[in-house]
């Protein structure tokens, strides 16, 4: 992975966790899927993303990305 994509992985994945401290979850979605565009393999997206669907009470999709991040 280069150093260019592993930056813009690190500021969306600073964007996601910004989101879910302003309970903004819609924007946080979209920053953790981009940022597992970059890196398909991101434990933290995908925890972060579970905790996003484990809030919207979307409980499939969040056992699937916690089940990724393991």
């Amino acid at each position: 992975m280069s150093v260019a994509a592993r930056v813009s992985e690190f500021w969306h994945l600073l964007r996601a966790r910004l989101s879910l401290l302003a309970d903004r979850r819609d924007r946080a979605r979209f920053a953790l899927k981009d940022a597992l565009r970059k890196n398909p393999n991101s434990f933290v997206a995908h925890f972060l993303l579970g905790r996003v669907y484990l809030r919207d009470d979307v409980v499939v999709k969040a056992k699937r990305e916690f089940d990724l991040a393991w």
